[in-house]
C-alpha cells in the first residue's frame, strides 16, 4: 500500500506542480527508494548474480563493457550489492534530471509521465534506464548543437560531446547505437530532405531485415567497434516473430502524427528558444519509424520508443499551460497532442507493462 501511494502522490504532484524543485525531489527519492528497494524479479536475480561474480573473483564475458566497467568500480570500492544499487540508480536518476532539465523547465511533468511509461519496467531493466539516461543527455548536445549550428566552434563542441555521452550510452546497452546513427542524419541533412532521407534509410533497414542481411552486416561491421559483444547483438536479430510485429504499428503511426502536429505549432509556448528546443525535439523523433524493420527480428526493440516517449513528454509539458489546480488551457492542436500522447502512452503501457504487471510495476 505504502508503494502505490508513493507511486501515484509522486505522478500528481508533478502534474500540479510542473516547475517546483522540491516536488522535482520529492518525485526522484520516490523513483530511487522504488527501484533500489524492489522486491526480489528475475532481473534483480541475475544482477546480483554478475555482482556477487565480481566480487568473489570470476570473470565473465563483456557483453556490455560500460555496464560491466560500472560493477568493476564499485566492487573494488568494497561497496555490497545493494550499495552498488545506490550508485546505480544515483547515478541514472541524475543523468535523467539534467537531461530534462535541458530540454525543458516543466520538468515535473515529463517525470510523471515517465512514472506512468516506463518507469516501471526501467527500474527492472537497469542497464536500459542508465542507458536510456546517458542518451537523452547526449540527444540534448546534439539539438543545441542543431540550433547554434551557425556558431561553428559551439555546435562542434556540443557534437563532440553528444559522441562521447552516445558511445557512452552504447557500452551500457547496445540499443542506443540506434539513436547515434539517426542523430548524425539529423544534424548534417538539410531539414527540407531529412524525412526523406529517413524514409528512405527505414525502407533499406526493412528490405535488409527481410532478406536477413541485416544480421551478417552488423556482424561484420561490429567488430570494429569494440564497445559490447557483436555476437550477443546480432543474436536479437533472429527471425522469431511472424506477424506480431504489427501490433506495434499503431504507436509508431501515431507518434509520427504527434510530431507533425508539434512540428506546426507557431503558437502555446513562452519564448522563442521553447519553440525552437520543441521544434527540433520534433524533427529527431521521426526516425521513430526506423524501429519498425527491427520489428522483425524481435519486438523486445520496442525498448527504443521509451526514449521517444520521454521526449514526446518534453514537447507536451512545453504546452501545458496550467491555471488554477489541474484546470489546463489547450487550443486545438494542443488538444489534438495531448490526445495521441495519451493514447501512445496508455497503448505501450497495455503492451509493454501489463503483461508483466507482476514483474515490472508490482515489484517495485
Amino acid at each position: 500500500m505504502t508503494t502505490y501511494i508513493l507511486f501515484f502522490t509522486a505522478i500528481i504532484a508533478g502534474l500540479i506542480n510542473k516547475k517546483s524543485k522540491w516536488i522535482s525531489a520529492y518525485i526522484l527519492t520516490v523513483m530511487f527508494i522504488l527501484s533500489v528497494y524492489k522486491y526480489n524479479c528475475a532481473d534483480l536475480v541475475n544482477y546480483e548474480a554478475e555482482y556477487n561474480n565480481v566480487l568473489n573473483g570470476f570473470l565473465f564475458e563483456s557483453k556490455y563493457m560500460g555496464h560491466y566497467f560500472i560493477i568493476m568500480i564499485c566492487s573494488r570500492i568494497g561497496f555490497t550489492f545493494v550499495q552498488y544499487l545506490h550508485v546505480y540508480y544515483f547515478v541514472s536518476l541524475g543523468f535523467l534530471y539534467i537531461a530534462l532539465k535541458k530540454f525543458t523547465l516543466n520538468i515535473n511533468v515529463v517525470l510523471s509521465f515517465y512514472m506512468i511509461y516506463s518507469f516501471g519496467i526501467d527500474a527492472i531493466q537497469m542497464k536500459t534506464m542508465l542507458a536510456d539516461a546517458l542518451i537523452l543527455y547526449a540527444i540534448s548536445f546534439l539539438i543545441e548543437a542543431k540550433i547554434d549550428r551557425n556558431e561553428k566552434r559551439n555546435s562542434i563542441k556540443k557534437i563532440g560531446l553528444f559522441c562521447v555521452f552516445s558511445i557512452s550510452s552504447i557500452a551500457i546497452h547496445f540499443t542506443s547505437i540506434l539513436f547515434f546513427l539517426v542523430g548524425f542524419i539529423y544534424y548534417l541533412v538539410d531539414d527540407k530532405k531529412y524525412r526523406k532521407y529517413i524514409y528512405l534509410f527505414t525502407s533499406v533497414v526493412f528490405v535488409l531485415s527481410y532478406m536477413n542481411i541485416l544480421p551478417k552486416l552488423v556482424l561484420y561491421v561490429g567488430r570494429f567497434f569494440p564497445v559490447f559483444d557483436i555476437e550477443y547483438v546480432t543474436s536479437w536479430m533472429e527471425h522469431e516473430v511472424q506477424l506480431g510485429w504489427i501490433v506495434l504499428i499503431p504507436p509508431i503511426v501515431l507518434s509520427l502524427f504527434l510530431v507533425k502536429i508539434a512540428k506546426n505549432l507557431p503558437t502555446g509556448f513562452q519564448n522563442n528558444k521553447e519553440y525552437s528546443i520543441a521544434c527540433e525535439i520534433s524533427n529527431f523523433s521521426y526516425p521513430i519509424c526506423t524501429v519498425i524493420p527491427l520489428f522483425l527480428y524481435n519486438t523486445s526493440f520496442v525498448r527504443y520508443l521509451r526514449v521517444y516517449v520521454i521526449l514526446f513528454g518534453v514537447i507536451l509539458s512545453k504546452l501545458i499551460i496550467l491555471k488554477k489546480g489541474l484546470k489546463i488551457k489547450f487550443n486545438k492542436k494542443q488538444v489534438e497532442i495531448f490526445v495521441v500522447f495519451i493514447i501512445v502512452l496508455g497503448y505501450l503501457y497495455l503492451y509493454d507493462i501489463t503483461p508483466y504487471f507482476d514483474t515490472t510495476i508490482g515489484a517495485i
